[in-house]
């Protein structure tokens, strides 16, 4: 009788324990840098039938304050995006409330929303961060104000 137990226990053991967090993973939340931040926006483009590329650049200037964030870009390629945003150990998560269901129906088209989650790398005074697929890169290059 306990033979017949043991299989089903340890399938249930197994499966629980998928659902552990990983204690070495990165996703936990670290303090978020503060303060006004400008430099480059820059989108690329590669087109995946000819291999050719294109990208867009603009001067933008990012503030950080508390949880909340704006962008201004006075050339008008990147939307004036605001929302609240927070760093984990691994990304950036940026929600922009001026992002509408529309706003990422042609990425390729201007303007361009901070929204979504970001590769990055801060050392207190440079922030870069990346986000991309197979056709699109979005990389922000600031310097701490």
């Amino acid at each position: 009788m306990i033979k017949k137990h043991i299989f089903p226990v340890l399938m249930l053991i197994v499966g629980l324990s998928s659902c552990l967090k990983d204690p070495g993973s990165n996703d936990s939340p670290v303090t978020a840098p503060q303060g006004t931040f400008k430099g480059q926006f820059i989108r690329e483009h590669k087109n995946n039938l000819t291999n050719a590329r294109d990208s867009v650049k603009t001067n933008i200037q990012l503030v950080l304050n508390g949880n909340k964030y704006n962008v201004t870009d006075p050339e008008g390629i990147h939307a004036p995006s605001r929302g609240i945003y927070g760093f984990t150990t691994a990304m950036a998560v940026w929600s922009d409330s001026t992002a509408t269901a529309n706003s990422g129906a042609n990425l390729n088209s201007p303007p361009f929303h901070l929204n979504g989650s970001y590769a990055y790398a801060i050392n207190g005074t440079d922030l870069r961060m990346e986000a991309y697929n197979d056709t699109l890169r979005y990389i922000y290059i600031l310097k701490k104000q």
